[in-house]
């Protein structure tokens, strides 16, 4: 019945709760106090440190996310002045995430 009452008026449910928490790989600042140093790499253009295959969450498992309602946007920027692109993996996993704030990292398969 919710489908079908949903298929008639998309805005029937105003909320959903996520079933799974979703974020992209991204590379940020390198802190030795909190990435793995397998995951270092020096970008030769700035000089700085960076950690790799760092999950930026998005939205966690369990989340109330309302419909039509904006939420606070991230930017990320290419890592090098000639890029004049980027892409995002979006990546999704069905841990909610560590609570001790531990660094979550995305695999490769």
């Amino acid at each position: 019945m919710g489908a079908v009452l949903f298929g008639h008026d998309r805005l029937i449910y105003k909320s959903r709760i996520s079933r799974a928490t979703y974020g992209v790989r991204t590379n940020v600042l390198f802190d030795d106090k909190k990435h793995d140093q397998t995951k270092k790499w020096l970008n030769n253009e700035d000089g700085k440190y960076y950690c790799n295959d760092v999950f930026d969450l998005h939205v966690k498992k369990g989340q109330s996310v309302v419909l039509n309602e904006l939420t606070i946007g991230k930017t990320y920027l290419p890592m090098y002045k000639h890029q004049k692109q980027l892409t995002l993996q979006l990546f999704k996993s069905v841990s909610d995430g560590h609570e001790d704030g531990t660094v979550m990292v995305v695999r490769k398969l």
